[in-house]
């Protein structure tokens, strides 16, 4: 039994700080970015949902376990599955250590080629899912909500004018 539980905890240990960072990455975009930048830009039927996305993607500094909470929160602010998709791809290809290793390994050629991959491949899998996973009609965002609440006009608080011509 030991030897499961040692590699499992090791490995827990090791994804960790990656996942926080990808907490604290979605987090602040949760705080400083509104929800309707990402229903504008990111949600919808469609291209260009999946190509924001992938621009979005592709210089941040997430690995494949910090992507995931990201994403998650990308998702519930409003973007559509294919633009999550684009993203959950683009975003752990592009690493900067995993970049500095390949023109290690491999060159500086091979090392720029890497962010145009993920890329191409981010919209290649993002349009498929566009395609073939249409979003459900009656699901609504958490900024169509919002933005439904902001526009619904609530009554005035009685003022002292107000109360005293009542009386």
């Amino acid at each position: 039994m030991q030897e499961y539980i040692i590699p499992f905890v090791s490995l827990l240990l090791e994804m960790a700080p990656y996942l926080l960072l990808g907490f604290l990455v979605a987090g602040l975009l949760h705080a400083f970015v509104p929800p309707s930048f990402f229903s504008r830009h990111l949600s919808g039927p469609g291209f260009r949902p999946v190509v924001n996305s992938a621009l979005m993607g592709v210089p941040l500094p997430l690995c494949s376990c910090g992507v995931i909470p990201t994403a998650m929160g990308l998702r519930k602010s409003g973007a559509s599955r294919g633009a999550t998709v684009s993203f959950l791809i683009s975003t752990p290809q592009t690493g900067v250590d995993s970049i500095l290793a390949t023109a290690a390994t491999m060159g500086l050629p091979m090392a720029l080629m890497r962010p145009v991959i993920a890329f191409v491949t981010a919209i290649f899998g993002g349009s498929l899912v566009s395609r073939f996973c249409p979003e459900p009609a009656q699901a609504k965002t958490v900024a169509a909500v919002a933005d439904e609440r902001r526009q619904v006009s609530r009554p005035a608080l009685p003022t002292l004018s107000t109360m005293a011509l009542s009386t």
